[in-house]
């Protein structure tokens, strides 16, 4: 008779699920040809961006296509800094696109990036859902 083996199957713990996703990025092209490096954001990431935000912010914190910029890690290779100040957060946006329309088309495909890499929380999910389908 053959002895049966017991299977052994490993589980992460969440801790452990959130260490990893952390390491975890991805890369993308935009319309402009920039490589994009987008990566979890560190816990200081979202408190700087709030206090960047502000009193400019709409009520739910800030658009969509504004909180994303926390994700950005480096563009061509240069290292992106989440925005710390109301005047870094301007900055960070026109090193995005310096025209509206162009803003607005890279971090679309940075939502898309992301949602598809299952690295937003679920609430920005739909939200990025909703940006995809008014495309």
């Amino acid at each position: 008779m053959t002895e049966k083996k017991p299977t052994v199957r490993l589980v992460e713990t969440p801790s452990q699920k959130i260490i990893n996703r952390e390491s975890e990025s991805i890369e993308i092209t935009d319309s402009f040809g920039r490589k994009i490096v987008l990566s979890e954001p560190d816990t200081n990431d979202y408190l700087d961006f709030d206090v960047a935000v502000g009193k400019y912010a709409d009520g739910r914190n800030s658009s969509i296509m504004t909180a994303c910029i926390i994700y950005i890690k480096s563009i061509d290779n240069e290292t992106f800094l989440c925005p710390t100040t109301h005047g870094e957060l301007k900055a960070a946006v026109q090193r995005i696109g310096k025209k509206n329309k162009d803003f607005i088309l890279v971090m679309t495909e940075i939502i898309t990036a992301l949602s598809n890499a299952d690295m937003l929380p679920s609430q920005t999910n739909q939200e990025a859902e909703k940006v995809e389908l008014k495309k």
